[in-house]
């Protein structure tokens, strides 16, 4: 890390599923924010892209497509 002393830290929270990413919504929402400080939206797209990209190598596709 070129010299610099790593950071740990712990999380006690426990959850599951995308409770991590609905906490973030909701505090973005609460604050009047249009995006987070934690993920970009272009990160966030970036991400779906290359899951939607994963699914279709393995064939899955959803009812509603």
């Amino acid at each position: 890390m070129d010299g610099e002393e790593a950071h740990h830290f712990q999380d006690d929270r426990v959850f599951t599923g995308y409770a991590f990413e609905a906490e973030e919504v909701g505090r973005c929402l609460n604050e009047g924010l249009l995006e987070s400080s934690i993920i970009s939206l272009d990160e966030s797209l970036g991400i779906m892209k290359l899951m939607d990209q994963i699914r279709a190598q393995w064939g899955l596709r959803y009812p509603f497509e």
